[in-house]
């Protein structure tokens, strides 16, 4: 479920005053199958949330849809804490993908976009190999049973969230920046890495610049 600006990455709408993102690494599509029914797509953030419960997860594992349902429910019991602004255990402080952000006003409701509304709000039912109907299904339940907040169909669902999109590939347009040389942009199909430099509040961009050196070095030796 990914995020942007005022939403988790479960969708959940934050306080309108502080437009900064935050997001959880929680989505619909963490465990997928292919086009023949084999469930071979694993995320990470699937194996961390197996790992949690102790369980063995493979893609003739995954064909049993009540595996899937536990790995479904304990990414929504995570989400939720996200949402409701709990404590988060060992697990969801591990699917975190950026800080936290600061207590705010208490929200009036909870609302969902991406793909997994579609399922929240009942707009679809179709299933597309993936575990979204599933985690739709506990989060509402989650949500229902801890939060006594509505939540409320914003009508303009959208099918995929940007940043789930942009996690793999992004298209450089240019259109918003400026470069001198005019042949450079647009760029199509743009490779996105997770960056393994530690985070630091204030990094010079000739520090940044050593350290990808040193993982793309790592990387071409392997």
């Amino acid at each position: 479920m990914p995020t942007l600006a005022r939403h988790d990455q479960a969708g959940a709408d934050r306080p309108r005053h502080d437009p900064r993102p935050f997001r959880l690494c929680a989505g619909g599509r963490l465990v997928a199958a292919d086009v023949g029914g084999t469930w071979n797509r694993i995320d990470r953030s699937a194996q961390l949330v197996a790992d949690d419960l102790q369980i063995k997860i493979s893609p003739q594992a995954l064909s049993d849809e009540a595996l899937r349902t536990r790995i479904a429910q304990r990414l929504a019991a995570v989400a939720a804490d996200m949402i409701l602004d709990a404590p988060l255990d060992s697990l969801g402080q591990s699917l975190l993908l950026t800080e936290r952000l600061p207590h705010g006003p208490s929200p009036a409701a909870i609302t969902f976009s991406g793909g997994v509304a579609e399922y929240m709000f009942g707009h679809e039912t179709r299933e597309y190999g993936d575990i979204a109907k599933l985690l739709a299904t506990e989060l509402a339940g989650e949500l229902s049973r801890r939060s006594p907040l509505p939540l409320i169909d914003p009508g303009q669902r959208i099918r995929a969230t940007v940043i789930g999109a942009s996690q793999f590939t992004v298209q450089v347009s240019g259109k918003t920046i400026y470069l001198p040389d005019p042949y450079v942009l647009p760029v199509h199909n743009v490779r996105l890495f997770t960056s393994p430099c530690p985070r630091r509040r204030r990094r010079s961009a000739r520090a940044d610049n050593r350290c990808a050196g040193r993982y793309r070095g790592d990387r071409s030796r392997q």
